[in-house]
């Protein structure tokens, strides 16, 4: 009986819709076979086994043995590439950890921030406080002094930092360095812009210290994360399709017993058939002697009429007897020949059945297979795979995400910037008088 397990729900359909669309793309590329698609355990010599004759006799004649070699060997390759992987990934670990602890930065302090603060304020020349950082001042002579001023402090800020950062790996507390750049400069409102900029100078470079060998362990940790999956998902499905084969190979050894018990079977009856038809036949030689000696012993019982009339009603009585089971005889002979016909018609078609259940079961396992290769390894390269769990991408009440919180307080952030600080700043320059610099 062909066993259901060959046949996965939902598979068949599934590969009566995708075969269309990769049976023509087989024709696409320039006569490419479909076995070029079927690579079962990343072996296409495993795929040409099933495919090669795929008649009754084929199928019977498929190498499981060497399906088996190859298919162990192929697991032992993805084994060995986890485990070194694994072995590598310990290794890793440790030595990030050795590099993390090295690079382990402490914020910079407030008087590195003030060190740092000054020197970039340096093309002020000491006037940063009294023009509220080149906002406002009556002075000519102090204009031109320090006119570029703001954008020079933001120039030098960088390269400053970048040094400062690069030499001594530190962090820095972006809001520890808007305080002391306001008791510094003092806390006007262009001097709050230029302590903005000059933070945002300072910050850029803050992590290049710590950007050193344990980043780059990282990486090469992640990548052999990603090589020990690739490589499990391999051999899962490697496994699942080697399980396939074997309940194949189980059908169709099954079969083979079948047939031959079945054939061994009918050819005992045969036999028998043989024996009783042998059996009839001599029967009915032998009655055709009897009745040639009645006929003969009949005419010399004429001659002796009046002295044997009882022993000729014996005789006659025999002879009927004898016609009787003469005429049984032939009717048992026909009946067995067409015995004979239907136990012959009835072997062929129980070979037949046999054959056609072998045929189908090796078609549904390519069948899976194919889908297999065709549809489902597409899917799981996307990460879509029987075990995905969909509840983790949706939440019925988003503010309760993280990412949520995070973006509800940027949004909070900006609209009490705008509230606050930027529509009074835009309204100021509304209102500010500019003809000044235009004086001579």
């Amino acid at each position: 009986m062909l066993r259901t397990s060959l046949v996965r729900p939902g598979a068949l359909a599934l590969v009566v819709l995708v075969s269309a669309a990769f049976g023509s793309r087989t024709q696409d590329q320039v006569g490419t076979p479909l076995s070029s698609f079927g690579a079962i355990c990343e072996k296409a010599s495993i795929w040409s086994q099933l495919t090669e004759d795929s008649t009754v006799d084929g199928i019977r004649n498929i190498n499981f043995e060497q399906i088996k070699e190859e298919g162990k060997s192929q697991l032992a390759n993805y084994q060995m590439a986890i485990t070194n992987a694994q072995n590598e990934i310990k290794l890793l670990k440790d030595l990030i950890l050795q590099a993390e602890e090295k690079e382990k930065t402490v914020p910079a302090t407030e008087e590195e921030i003030d060190g740092l603060i000054n020197k970039a304020t340096e093309p002020f020349k000491g006037k940063a406080t009294e023009t509220e950082c080149g906002f406002t001042t009556a002075d000519r002579a102090v204009r031109k002094l320090v006119r570029g001023a703001y954008e020079a402090s933001v120039d030098k800020m960088k390269v400053d930092a970048a040094e400062f950062f690069t030499a001594a790996p530190k962090s820095l507390h972006a809001a520890t360095f808007m305080t002391r750049c306001a008791s510094l400069l003092g806390a006007g409102m262009y001097c709050n812009h230029l302590c903005g900029e000059l933070k945002g100078a300072a910050a850029s470079h803050a992590t290049t210290g710590a950007v050193t060998a344990s980043s780059e362990l990282i990486d090469k940790l992640n990548a052999l994360q990603a090589t020990v999956a690739t490589n499990l998902k391999k051999k899962s499905v490697c496994t699942d399709a080697l399980e396939e084969l074997a309940r194949l190979e189980g059908v169709i050894e099954a079969g083979k017993v079948t047939i031959d018990e079945r054939a061994h079977a009918a050819l005992r009856a045969r036999w028998a058939l043989e024996d009783a038809q042998d059996g009839l036949a001599d029967m009915s030689d032998e009655l055709e002697t009897q009745e040639t000696q009645l006929q003969e012993l009949e005419k010399e019982l004429e001659a002796n009429t009046a002295e044997v009339a009882t022993a000729k009603e014996t005789l006659e009585a025999k002879k009927q007897k004898e016609e009787e089971l003469s005429s049984h005889m032939k009717s048992t002979i026909t009946a067995m020949g067409v015995l004979d016909k239907k136990l012959g018609d009835a072997t062929e078609a129980d070979k037949s059945v046999q054959e056609l259940i072998r045929a189908v079961s090796a078609l549904t396992t390519k069948m899976w297979l194919y889908f297999e290769d065709a549809a489902l390894r597409p899917m799981r390269r996307h990460g879509i795979s029987l075990d995905l769990d969909l509840a983790q991408y949706f939440s019925n009440d988003i503010k309760q995400l993280g990412e949520a919180g995070m973006l509800e307080k940027a949004v909070d952030g900006l609209d009490a910037f705008c509230r606050k600080e930027a529509l009074p700043a835009f309204q100021a320059v509304k209102k500010l008088d500019l003809t000044p610099l235009c004086a001579t």
